[in-house]
């Protein structure tokens, strides 16, 4: 049942927009208000599930107020960013950013499974927020697409604080449909890009943070690192964005835009709230090698300077599959190879080959997976 709390004609200007704005400035109020609940004549409303499932949200720059923005969605989608990450939307994630809490997580949570059951949930105007939500949960997303359920992907990617418990399908098609929108597709991109090269050099530096060997942590983040950017890719490649060089064009300005963010998420190392900590055994690491090794990688990626010896773009951001699979290896393989000759390490011709092969089970995971979740590739999942 659609519930109201106003009329939908609501006038010159919808006041629920400077309060999901005022949220998304506020992390703590966001993260209760987005949690609880009201009483309406005598019914109990979920704030969350009326503002991203019931309410109607008049659409043009009269009803928020800023010429540049609208649709109201963007406004909630600053609030869900805030109160799900712990910082306001408007600013980056960093260091001292603190581990996600229970409310954090569980909102974050409900998000993911609702967009996943219903991909018209993710409005115009909320993907760019729900992309860098989803980067700053990157831990959770690779465990959530691991299949070993032992205490193994709590090694492979630890987690400090609340973790959330998604589940494979409903991460892939959440991904998925964010991926279809420029700006949701960058943040998840580059944060996954910056996530999975500072791990690998996380697990070089510390093989004991993982009980088994240290090839064996390589081979599972190269391979979860191509389902999830196997997944986003699946998305943007169904995108409705004019031609093929129109939405080039489009994701291109979008990584541009997404190069502060990820900025950020290189500074955070192996997650919010985790500081290179695995466990009490392996205490702190030293993040100077990665966070310099993985920034300058990010770098490459926003500015496309890094060129192949054919002259082209190694971190291609085409709408090719191949392509996909082509720049997600190529920053493993950069990853790993920086962080090994910096470490004084060898094995790096091997590690290329062994990488690629890993890059492209996760890709081709992501691509079956979507389709025996039910969801077609146009992003509308039967739940």
């Amino acid at each position: 049942m659609t519930r109201s709390l106003g009329p939908a004609n609501i006038g010159a200007l919808d006041p629920m927009t400077g309060f999901m704005d005022a949220l998304g400035h506020n992390p703590a109020a966001s993260t209760e208000f987005l949690s609880s609940e009201s009483e309406v004549n005598g019914e109990k409303v979920d704030h969350l599930d009326y503002l991203m499932k019931d309410r109607h949200w008049p659409e043009g720059a009269g009803f928020t107020g800023e010429s540049k923005n609208p649709s109201g969605y963007n406004n909630l989608g600053h609030a869900l960013e805030s109160a799900t990450t712990g910082h306001p939307y408007d600013t980056n994630p960093s260091a001292d950013t603190p581990a996600h809490n229970e409310k954090q997580a569980r909102l974050m949570e409900e998000v993911v499974h609702s967009v996943s059951q219903d991909s018209e949930l993710a409005h115009d105007g909320m993907q760019d927020s729900l992309g860098r939500m989803a980067g700053e949960y990157m831990p959770d997303i690779h465990q959530s697409l691991t299949n070993d359920r032992s205490g193994n992907r709590e090694q492979f990617y630890p987690i400090e604080g609340t973790a959330t418990n998604l589940s494979e399908r409903d991460t892939a098609r959440f991904l998925m449909t964010v991926g279809k929108d420029p700006d949701g597709y960058a943040a998840i991109n580059l944060a996954e890009s910056a996530y999975t090269s500072n791990l690998i050099d996380y697990h070089l530096q510390h093989p004991e943070a993982f009980d088994g060997s240290t090839d064996t942590a390589l081979r599972e983040i190269a391979r979860s690192s191509g389902e999830v950017q196997g997944s986003v890719a699946i998305g943007r490649r169904e995108s409705d964005i004019g031609d093929a060089v129109e939405a080039d064009k489009a994701y291109n300005d979008a990584v541009g835009r997404a190069g502060s963010y990820a900025s950020g998420i290189v500074g955070t190392g192996i997650g919010v709230g985790t500081s290179f900590i695995a466990t009490p055994a392996v205490g702190a690491g030293v993040g100077g090698v990665a966070t310099t090794v993985t920034g300058d990688l990010i770098n490459q990626i926003v500015s496309g300077a890094e060129q192949d010896t054919m002259g082209n773009a190694v971190y291609s951001s085409g709408t090719d599959w191949e392509d996909a699979k082509y720049s997600t290896t190529a920053v493993l393989q950069d990853a790993y190879r920086n962080s090994a000759e910096a470490q004084g390490q060898g094995h790096v011709a091997d590690y290329q080959n062994i990488l690629a092969n890993e890059v492209e089970v996760g890709f081709h995971s992501a691509d079956s997976n979507l389709d025996g979740y039910g969801q077609d590739k146009r992003g509308t999942g039967q739940g």
